[in-house]
């Protein structure tokens, strides 16, 4: 008796050779399970010879192309090379069946041969299909052409392709990253007037939108992304845990400096200990400001990445994480970076004098909102989302760039496109 063993809901069930025909005709096993026998190794049932032919449907009664389809050949070792490889993307996208008259339907994930859906083998389901050269599983010849594009797309360099796309893709969601704008300028305001937890809600919904859009590109999605704030109310705690570690690892520098000389500074002036701490803290700590700055500029970016493609806490407020991330990456980082200092420089020097222009005004307003209520403050916040519609377009920018590069370090970084 020839007892085989079938893989079936988790389970290694023992059956002879007529029982596992009795259970593909009834359908209870399916091309996809698993068999063996002895100690070889797992196969697909429909790639071994005894039940292949089980999987094999009539022709339609309605074709009207009927020569005959190529015989089946034995499959050996020198046939069988995955066919998602850069080198043979070509025979992916030039593909042509057996039948020249009729479009491929479905490909060989092995040997690469195309098949119309006249010559194709369907198994039971009457969905997937077998090729009739190998005896492998093929894919649909749609599904095969999109992973060979997005193949040749993450092989190639991030350039000025990638830029001009990066310009193009927050267009696409204008109405939502407006209403991300008011909302975001609305917690920096709050925040600005003395709410330290509303301006961690604003860097949460930066961290939010930039992680979405860094996870949708590392993983070739460039056309549907889901801006749907409602995900953060339902579950807050590690997106505000990631907002505040990127005002943590970034800002945070800078802050402290900050706090140290000017803040200090103005609560000790009246104090004999003022002159103590500014005839020696100060100029120290003063020396930081521009070095702090600068790592503001310089690590923001690294903290998006890491923020979107770990989604940890612990490893976003640690640098080392970050620039192991970058040596992986290597020289498309360096790409990047120019890209960013490219945005930088066209978006944010717009945006620097507007804001100290506007913000006296945005105080006085304010102060007068104790007499007008509400009506003043409305009209603060607008003022802040026009001025932070470019802020929110320069991140999505940004973080389309870095999901770009991700995407192209994919295996580098161990991610999986």
């Amino acid at each position: 008796m020839n007892n085989w063993q079938i893989w079936i809901n988790n389970e290694a069930i023992e059956a002879d050779t007529e029982q596992v025909k009795k259970w593909i005709s009834t359908g209870y096993i399916q091309a996809t399970d698993k068999i063996k026998r002895d100690n070889l190794n797992w196969l697909e049932i429909c790639r071994v010879p005894e039940f292949r032919d089980l999987f094999s449907l009539p022709p339609l009664a309605s074709q009207t192309i009927k020569p005959e389809a190529p015989d089946i050949i034995e499959r050996t070792d020198q046939t069988l090379k995955p066919i998602y490889q850069l080198d043979r993307v070509a025979q992916i996208l030039e593909a042509t069946c057996y039948h020249a008259q009729l479009p491929p339907k479905y490909i060989c994930t092995e040997c690469g041969k195309a098949f119309c859906r006249e010559c194709a083998n369907l198994v039971t389901t009457g969905v997937n299909a077998v090729c009739q050269f190998c005896g492998s599983l093929c894919h649909t010849y749609k599904d095969a052409t999109e992973k060979a594009k997005i193949l040749l797309d993450q092989n190639t360099e991030f350039g000025k392709a990638d830029f001009k796309a990066a310009l193009d893709f927050p267009l696409r969601y204008s109405i939502e990253l407006l209403i991300i704008s008011l909302i975001y300028s609305f917690c920096l305001v709050i925040g600005f007037f003395g709410f330290p937890l509303a301006s961690i809600l604003a860097n949460t919904i930066m961290y939010y939108i930039t992680s979405v859009v860094i996870k949708n590109t590392m993983v070739g999605n460039l056309e549907e992304v889901n801006f749907d704030l409602s995900s953060l109310l339902a579950q807050p705690i590690n997106p505000l845990l990631m907002g505040l570690g990127l005002h943590l690892v970034t800002t945070g520098p800078y802050e402290l400096v900050h706090f140290l000389t000017v803040v200090q500074g103005e609560i000790n002036a009246p104090t004999i200990v003022f002159s103590k701490y500014s005839a020696f803290f100060y100029p120290i700590f003063s020396v930081f400001t521009i070095p702090t700055i600068l790592w503001v500029i310089f690590y923001y970016p690294i903290a998006l990445l890491i923020a979107g493609i770990t989604d940890s806490f612990k490893a976003l407020v640690n640098p080392l994480v970050g620039f192991n991330t970058i040596k992986k990456i290597g020289k498309p980082f360096r790409h990047f970076f120019l890209s960013y200092l490219k945005v930088c420089l066209i978006v944010f020097p717009l945006i620097i004098p507007i804001a100290l222009i506007i913000r006296p005004v945005i105080v006085f307003v304010v102060g007068a909102a104790m007499f007008i209520p509400f009506l003043n403050i409305f009209a603060v916040i607008l003022v802040g989302a026009l001025l932070m519609i470019p802020v929110v377009y320069a991140n999505v920018m940004i973080a389309y760039l870095l999901g770009r590069i991700v995407f192209k370090s994919s295996k580098d970084l161990g991610v999986l496109v």
